[in-house]
């Protein structure tokens, strides 16, 4: 099958969603598809000066990649050029996460996969480009990465009559090379990867570790900015330590030192450019499948969201993200019970194993369409 992946992502970046359509290209490839993906490209793209944009994401180059401008202000000119350059690849299918891209897609009668990450927030533009979208027989199924949002669109948008589909991110096994026991050390290594802007769990990481300064703290990615803000504000504490942004195919080089790992998102959570946007009743965050294929002890935040993956007591502890005191004893049990961090591991691990790596993901998402045309949420699940 022929994939035309139209992305909103700028190529080379640090957002996770440019991280996860680079999975997602590579995974459909993997699986036999001949795939070709189109995305932005930043007037700067300082990124690919550390090597190639494959390289950097620690994808194979098994897909093509087509890179366009981005022009300030001309957003609908990229989404008009790269449609039409898909249209011209001849593709089975056109897969998008832009609603723009989809709706432009489905008008020139193309079959389109749309995949939801969050609400619209109330962009009038987005919604009427989406009723549009629902409203064509070329959209032939729309993704949700939780059950949640998908109950959220199916209750807002009660016309929707295409296939839907529940399948939450995911991530990359853990490389042979790093699988190698790890040396038991004095003090407890916690970490966190992933951004710092707020509600991504900062606040809760920053009064843990001053709490807790029997164990080491390590923070690993975010924007620069943001690292020198969080470094003030926790100069005062000394083991917490902020390691920057690193390339997505070193991460696992950091959890893997870990005895313990944070995934502490609150109640409300920003994304990039869009500070307003509260994601946190819908993410599916790429960090916790990661966790789960390095088989790490998780302390995650008791979200209803996070519970569609995670279990307590079971994969993970979980803990109301805004009370320190209940993630503080969460860590002295793990700190003092190693078998119970092993457990835990394993549980995640296995997990992962059975349902969460990009490559089921993309298994997952291109299946022969249900002749009834009735919801496939629980394929991807287990």
């Amino acid at each position: 099958m022929r994939i035309a992946y139209i992305s909103q992502s700028t190529l080379p970046s640090r957002a996770a969603n440019s991280v996860h359509v680079m999975k997602m290209c590579s995974a459909f490839a993997q699986n036999g598809h001949s795939v070709a993906l189109w995305g932005l490209r930043s007037k700067k793209d300082a990124f690919t000066r550390s090597g190639s944009i494959f390289r950097i994401y620690g994808v194979q180059p098994n897909f093509s990649m087509f890179r366009l401008m981005h022009i300030r202000g001309a957003y609908w000119l990229y989404v008009l050029r790269a449609v039409l350059g898909a249209r011209r690849w001849k593709p089975d299918i056109i897969y998008c996460r832009c609603v723009f891209s989809a709706r432009f897609a489905t008008r020139l009668r193309l079959p389109v996969y749309f995949e939801a990450h969050h609400p619209f927030d109330g962009n009038k533009d987005m919604e009427a480009a989406f009723r549009d979208l629902i409203a064509s027989p070329h959209l032939r199924r729309i993704v949700f990465i939780t059950r949640a949002l998908e109950n959220f669109y199916k209750s807002t948008y009660p016309e929707i009559s295409c296939e839907t589909l529940v399948s939450p991110d995911g991530a990359d096994p853990m490389p042979q090379e790093l699988a190698s026991p790890v040396p038991t050390r004095a003090r407890v290594q916690v970490g966190y990867v992933g951004q710092l802007h707020p509600g991504k769990g900062m606040e809760i990481i920053s009064l843990l570790a001053a709490r807790c300064s029997w164990a080491d703290f390590l923070v690993v990615g975010g924007e620069e900015r943001a690292i020198v803000d969080w470094k003030n504000k926790c100069r005062n504490i000394s083991n917490i330590t902020f390691k920057g942004f690193v390339s997505h195919r070193e991460v696992y080089r950091y959890i893997v030192g870990f005895d313990v790992v944070l995934l502490p998102n609150q109640r409300v959570v920003g994304v990039a450019g869009n500070r307003s946007l509260n994601i946190s009743d819908w993410t599916s965050p790429l960090k916790a499948f990661e966790y789960m294929a390095a088989g790490k002890a998780i302390i995650s935040s008791d979200l209803p969201v996070l519970r569609e993956v995670l279990e307590d007591g079971v994969n993970a502890l979980l803990c109301d993200p805004e009370d320190v005191e209940q993630w503080r004893q969460a860590l002295i049990q793990l700190s003092k019970e190693p078998e119970l961090r092993r457990m835990l591991g394993a549980n995640a691990q296995r997990d992962f194993s059975a349902h969460y790596s990009w490559s089921a993901r993309a298994r997952s998402i291109i299946t022969p369409s249900g002749a009834d045309g009735s919801s496939v949420s629980e394929s991807s699940l287990g």
